[in-house]
């Protein structure tokens, strides 16, 4: 999503004075041109004036002064939150559509989506190599930056066994999305799960598969 950046971003990068004010200005003018903003909160008879006042009072300190300085210091604080005002109005206005953002004379950027957790795998596989061997593999998980490969083993080749949390062992921790397990036990049935790691945490777990050592 884009979103109106310019206050927080720009305008604070902006000294005081002329370069705030002809910023301003320029903002109203377009915004003050064009039909679309033409319900602009607050209106462009208000905020004109507020940027008039404060450059009347940024003239008025030039010559120093507490009370100057000080009223100086009011109208500029009234310019920024009159501009996070009207950046708010243009950011709804525009509904991401940068064109309408740039209409108003305003900067914009994307937002950064929210991190989210990974997805379990769509494809979860394992099959036989050679003696003692077996590859298990999975699909590419979006947002996965490790992939966690956890095992458990029976002896013989029973198929209706459910371990329990407890006998689940991280095996393998890897960046590829396969992985390959050598010097098992032939006959003997292995049981995996995987889940992938990202910025946001664990992701969920895949289904269980199993397979009987080669």
């Amino acid at each position: 999503m884009i979103m109106v950046y310019f206050f927080v971003s720009h305008l604070l990068k902006l000294k005081p004075g002329a370069t705030k004010i002809e910023y301003a200005r320029n903002v109203l003018k377009m915004m003050g041109a064009n039909d679309l903003f033409k319900d602009m909160d607050p209106s462009l008879v208000v905020a004109t004036q507020i940027v008039n006042d404060y450059e009347s009072a940024f003239n008025d300190a030039a010559g120093g002064g507490k009370l100057f300085t000080s009223r100086k210091k009011a109208k500029e604080a009234a310019v920024d939150s009159m501009l996070k005002t009207l950046g708010n109005y243009v950011d709804k206005k525009a509904n991401g559509d940068i064109n309408i953002i740039q209409a108003a004379g305003m900067n914009s950027q994307k937002t950064s989506s929210p991190a989210v957790l990974p997805p379990a795998p769509t494809v979860f596989t394992a099959v036989p190599l050679t003696k003692g061997g077996v590859k298990v593999s999975c699909n590419t998980i979006k947002g996965s930056h490790l992939n966690l490969w956890e095992g458990f083993s029976v002896a013989g080749s029973a198929a209706d066994v459910t371990p329990t949390e407890a006998q689940w062992t991280v095996i393998a921790q890897t960046t590829k999305h396969h992985f390959i397990l050598n010097n098992l036990i032939s006959g003997t049935r292995y049981f995996f799960r995987m889940r992938a790691a990202g910025v946001a945490g664990n992701g969920a777990y895949s289904h269980v598969i199993s397979i009987i050592a080669p």
